[in-house]
């Protein structure tokens, strides 16, 4: 039998308990009582009372417990839709290398007023390891003075995916597949990961279900060494029902009375929220993620690896050689045992036909050669499909920041330029840092440097030429010039030699800028003689048993050398497939699990999230070193 829904206003200042999901107030009587009575006052309905008490004597003995239902307005059924959270928690963020508060808004979405807000310091400058508030706890939050970011969670201790996907009314799966990162940095305290909408990957159905009510309340008198579980056997009962049942009674006492639910069910059709039974186990989770990103052996004795590149410009020569090389690669790996079916898309196409394409090929991995920006039609398959999208030759493209899915291969500039100024300061700090000829605002490289720079250890040369005056014969000094034309660097290199010539005892390097690698060939020469260090992406060793093979390799398929370029395209090809296609196939087609490259030719490889939902970025830099004893190191930095 359904329990009544009667309106009982009068009666909110009673205790309430709740039972198998349902409250009931709860009414000690008192001498004189009537079941009547209580109904009166209580604006109660006399029927209902009477069929949940129906051992309740008249008068009622002293004491005793009366029940009756609380209206289903204050009690209903919780359906997915009716849920919405407010974050109880605080965010913060710790700041890493290459981020400004302008990329950490985007990555959270929230306005960079937002974080200025409640960093008032960041108005000056981050650094990295510097912890920044991006949500106060809602009682913390001044009005008008900030907008929450909702969308986020700080995982607190205890916590699983499971029990904060209950919390937040959505799935584990949704969970996972907005936080790819989890796979490695899994759930830990503190870890902040992106929060799905409400309800999201959640499937309402309509079934008749048998739902447990409340038929009645009787009642049995405490026997000498009776227990909650005693009594419970005797009536039938959960014990913890009937302690629940009687929240007033902490020592049974030997003829007490106590309440005991009658328990009862009804068969009524109800909106239920079916989820993934796999959610309830760590092993079953992990199911859950591989089958999301599917991860399976692909590329072995399994399905082979389908790999697309979309083509910005197919007949261009910096599509043509990267495809020529990829190419290259595939024919390095054909002794490992890898199976590989390549598409080329031609990117001219309309975005329609592309994305047919792509939907009908299914790529386990997709490399676009575009150097400028990602289209969106490939940002929106990339997360529709959760399949990675690797951003091969644009450095200036921030989409990595929001999209899991997407892989900057090329270190983005803002981190490349504190890279290579953090490390030249942990190489050079301590001399003396001379800039070379007019100042150019543009340079983010050279504004890197002087921030961390002793401003007294600084020494500017507005006109290029290098004065010995003010400088001491046996001191340390560290050259940067700001020129990028081959004409301005050839005067700059005589002006270093010179002042090496007349200070034969002072130790001198000079920082070259990022786009001096195109000139290796005719200013080597000189570059080692001042001991020049130039920062790069990219370098080939052509001495080095990986470009050898790769030149003959190349020249084998193709009869031809490799168009020169910088970076040299077809070598960027060759890299990609020899790292991506036996580390993907290693890490079971596990983008997250990629690994270190061992071997590559011309870029290192070293893949890294930046948050759980943000995509991959490819921190490692050169150092191009031009030594004084005519060698070239190619150092790796980060």
């Amino acid at each position: 039998m359904a329990v009544a829904t009667i309106s009982a206003a009068a009666a909110k200042s009673l205790p309430v308990v709740e039972i198998l999901g349902h409250k009931f107030y709860m009414y000690e009587a008192k001498k004189g009582d009537t079941l009547f009575g209580i109904a009166r006052d209580n604006k109660w309905n006399d029927a209902e009372l009477q069929r949940l008490n129906p051992q309740a004597p008249s008068p009622l003995k002293k004491g005793t417990k009366i029940y009756y239902p609380v209206a289903s307005s204050d009690s209903r059924m919780i359906s997915p839709g009716d849920i919405s959270y407010s974050p109880k928690t605080s965010l913060t963020h710790v700041v890493e290398k290459g981020q400004s508060v302008y990329s950490i808004a985007q990555m959270y979405s929230m306005p960079v007023a937002t974080i200025y807000a409640l960093n008032p310091e960041a108005r000056n400058g981050i650094k990295i390891g510097q912890i920044l508030s991006l949500r106060k706890t809602p009682d913390s939050i001044p009005s008008d003075e900030q907008k929450v970011s909702d969308g986020f969670h700080t995982i607190a201790e205890g916590e699983t995916i499971k029990s904060i996907a209950d919390d937040y009314n959505t799935s584990v799966a949704s969970i996972l597949s907005l936080n790819p990162g989890l796979a490695r940095s899994g759930v830990s305290t503190g870890n902040v990961i992106k929060m799905p909408e409400n309800g999201a990957g959640l499937v309402e159905v309509t079934k008749v279900v048998e739902t447990p009510v409340i038929e009645n309340f009787e009642y049995v008198t405490v026997q000498k060494k009776d227990t909650w579980e005693t009594i419970g056997e005797r009536a039938g009962v959960d014990a913890d029902l009937l302690a629940k049942a009687n929240p007033d009674m902490k020592l049974l006492k030997k003829n007490s009375v106590v309440a005991v639910p009658k328990i009862g069910s009804v068969s009524e059709e109800a909106v239920v929220v079916e989820r993934d039974d796999r959610e309830n186990s760590a092993e079953g989770i992990r199911e859950i993620y591989k089958d999301i990103h599917r991860i399976s052996d692909v590329g072995r004795e399994a399905d082979p690896m389908k790999v697309v590149i979309v083509a910005e410009t197919p007949a261009a020569r910096k599509d043509t050689e990267f495809i020529r090389g990829f190419i290259a690669g595939l024919d390095k790996l054909k002794n490992k045992d890898l199976r590989v079916q390549l598409k080329v898309i031609d990117g001219s196409r309309s975005e329609s036909g592309i994305v047919y394409d792509l939907k009908t090929t299914a790529p386990d991995v997709v490399f676009f050669t575009g150097d400028k920006n990602l289209p969106d039609y490939l940002l929106e398959y990339a997360e529709s499909s959760l399949t990675p999208v690797v951003n091969t030759f644009d450095v200036r493209s921030e989409d990595y920041l929001t999209n899991p899915y997407i892989i900057q291969l090329l270190t983005p500039s803002a981190l490349f330029n504190e890279t290579v100024a953090a490390n030249a300061f942990k190489k050079f700090g301590e001399r003396c840092l001379i800039f070379l000829g007019p100042e150019d605002e543009s340079d983010q490289l050279a504004a890197e440097l002087k921030k961390i720079w002793n401003p007294e250890r600084i020494k500017y040369l507005p006109m290029g030429i290098v004065d010995p005056a003010g400088m001491a014969e046996k001191d340390r000094y560290l050259f940067y010039a700001y020129t990028v034309k081959k004409n301005e660097i050839e005067k700059t290199l005589e002006e270093i030699q010179s002042f090496t010539e007349l200070f034969p005892l002072a130790s001198v390097a000079l920082l070259g800028r990022p786009n001096w690698v195109m000139f290796d060939d005719s200013l080597g020469e000189a570059w080692h003689k001042v001991n020049t260090f130039i920062p790069s992406r990219f370098y080939i060793d052509e001495n080095s048993a990986e470009a050898k093979d790769f030149q003959a390799g190349y020249k084998r398929l193709f009869n031809r050398q490799p168009v020169k370029s910088i970076p040299l395209y077809a070598a960027m090809g060759y890299d990609t497939s020899t790292y991506f296609i036996p580390g993907l196939a290693n890490a079971s087609n596990d983008i997250s699990m990629l690994r270190r490259s061992d071997k590559t030719v011309q870029s290192e490889f070293d893949l890294k999230r930046l948050s759980n939902w943000s995509g991959l970025i490819n921190p490692p830099v050169y150092f191009v070193n031009f030594t004084p004893f005519d060698t070239i190191e190619k150092i790796v930095i980060e």
